[in-house]
């Protein structure tokens, strides 16, 4: 901006603190004196015949640089400002170009991950759908050998049965001709051995048996045993002698018992004993 110049005359009248060579200044104006402010102001010696400038156009001339040095001061700053946002806009366009270069990447990154992902998924699916197509045919193959196995098995089972059945109907019919044969034997022996009883004898009830190789009858008064128990365990006797059993003398400490007890014990018969027999005929009554 310009300094504000204000014409009272023909003269020109430079302002406080400015200094321009455009201005048109009268040389015989040099006897005008020059005060003490005014030589500070400007550094030179103005000439003694050049007008003072009066106070208001001194506080104006002073307002229009104070007004230049805010606006120039103002430029200041917002060249500053607009450095600053430039700055700051290059930072977040430089951000933003680098978070959409990570977000990109990142989507790239998982579009490669989703599709192998993705193939693992499709392989593992093609993988079960074999191992299922696998199991399914084992499993008929296992259904086909087990049907097989089956039927082997009751085929054996049926043969089994049918030569059970047949064994034990050939035993059958053996038993009877063996039950045949021995029926019409004895009617045979019973025809053949039958008499009257009117002219049969009755023969005494006395049975033999042969013993030692001697014919013995059992109808003996004292036969001979064909078996002796031996002596049982023998009671010893008491060492002492309670007031119940003093009458008696054979439970006596001093008591011992005969000889011929033993004797009569070695001589005894158990009739009750089922001894085997010494004689037995192999030959069958069955002819």
């Amino acid at each position: 901006m310009a300094p504000y110049i204000r014409k009272t005359s023909s003269k020109v009248f430079k302002p406080q603190g400015v200094l321009s060579s455009n201005l048109n200044c009268d040389e015989s104006d040099s006897s005008v004196p020059i005060s003490l402010e005014d030589r500070n102001n400007d550094g030179v010696h103005p000439s003694p015949l050049q007008k003072q400038p009066t106070p208001w156009e001194r506080w104006m001339a002073k307002k229009e640089a104070e007004r230049d040095k805010a606006t120039h001061e103002l430029a200041k700053v917002k060249a500053q400002k607009e450095s600053k946002r430039l700055l700051e806009e290059e930072k977040r366009l430089e951000r933003k170009r680098i978070e959409r270069a990570k977000v990109q990447e990142w989507i790239e990154k998982k579009s490669v991950e989703a599709m192998k992902q993705k193939k693992l998924s499709e392989i593992a699916k093609l993988e079960q759908k074999a191992e299922a197509t696998k199991k399914k045919a084992q499993q008929i193959r296992s259904k086909e050998k087990y049907q097989e196995w089956l039927n082997k098995k009751r085929q054996e089972e049926q043969m089994e049965n049918r030569r059970c059945e047949e064994e034990r109907y050939l035993r059958g019919l053996t038993q009877q001709e063996k039950r045949r044969q021995a029926e019409a034997s004895f009617q045979a022996w019973l025809r053949s051995h039958k008499v009257s009883a009117t002219t049969v004898n009755r023969r005494s009830p006395h049975t033999y048996c042969i013993s030692d190789g001697m014919l013995v009858s059992l109808r003996e008064p004292f036969p001979e045993p064909m078996r002796v128990t031996p002596p049982g365990q023998l009671v010893p006797p008491l060492l002492h002698i309670t007031n119940s059993m003093q009458s008696y003398t054979a439970f006596s400490p001093s008591y011992s018992l005969p000889t011929h007890a033993f004797c009569m014990i070695l001589e005894y018969f158990d009739r009750t004993s089922a001894p085997e027999p010494e004689f037995f005929n192999k030959k069958s009554w069955i002819s």
